[in-house]
């Protein structure tokens, strides 16, 4: 697998979106927690740097 910016772009948006998805579980998960901006905002970064990082070691490790 190559590295393509296309695809790098990809999937750092494909990593906000499930990173946005995900922080709606947590008031679920913890009641006390109130949703917040802070809240999705992180979630949404820190899915987008798990799978921009997921597809950068995926592009190192097939060469």
């Amino acid at each position: 697998m190559d590295f393509n910016l296309k695809d790098f772009v990809s999937a750092i948006g494909g990593g906000l979106g499930l990173g946005f998805g995900l922080s709606s579980l947590v008031p679920v998960l913890v009641p006390s927690v109130v949703y917040s901006d802070y809240i999705w905002k992180c979630g949404a970064i820190s899915g987008a740097v798990v799978l921009s990082a997921l597809y950068l070691y995926s592009a190192w490790r097939a060469k």
